[in-house]
């Protein structure tokens, strides 16, 4: 039997942001890896009626590590807004490795 553990925060934020950029659960799911009926879960159980993810706290209120970019977790996101507001690139990086995942989002 798999073990199962639960979403870090960083996962939650970054879950919060790709739906707002238009993404599927699937896409969503297969970004992160997890299996999508764990984020369909996440969805119904941390959003609030707005839409925005309960007890999310400020980047003012990061910890002291996530400025030394010593550890594997800690993302970045970005978003650059297109012309008229038709299109914007949303990007996410991972603080440690440099990893960065950058999408396309046509309104």
């Amino acid at each position: 039997m798999k073990h199962y553990s639960q979403l870090t925060q960083e996962q939650r934020y970054i879950i919060n942001l790709m739906l707002k950029i238009g993404l599927t659960q699937s896409k969503i799911s297969e970004v992160i890896g997890i299996h999508k009926s764990t984020d369909c879960r996440e969805i119904k159980r941390n959003r609030d009626g707005r839409g925005n993810l309960k007890n999310r706290v400020s980047i003012d209120e990061r910890p002291a590590i996530v400025d030394t970019r010593s550890r594997v977790g800690d993302w970045e996101a970005d978003t650059i807004i297109g012309k008229a507001h038709t299109q914007a690139i949303v990007s996410l990086t991972e603080r440690e490795s440099g990893l960065a995942l950058i999408y396309k989002v046509d309104r």
